[in-house]
């Protein structure tokens, strides 16, 4: 996933390891199976991602200020 050095995705995504791939029901069901303010507050962490990380003109600014980095 983009900016992974970043972005901690863990807290709000649903991982599935590719070996359990069969099985992504359940790794669905079980995060949808939490508490509501747990939901709550996963979903306001990926907000709070996207915009200060993945909104397109922060994202771009980003990348291309490490691409520029990388090449001095």
């Amino acid at each position: 996933l983009p900016l992974e050095d970043r972005i901690d995705y863990s807290k709000f995504v649903v991982r599935v390891p590719w070996q359990d791939v069969h099985r992504i029901g359940d790794y669905v069901l079980e995060f949808f199976a939490l508490p509501e303010e747990e939901l709550l507050k996963r979903q306001q962490l990926a907000r709070e991602a996207f915009e200060k990380h993945l909104y397109m003109p922060r994202y771009l600014s980003t990348v291309l200020d490490k691409e520029f980095l990388s090449n001095l």
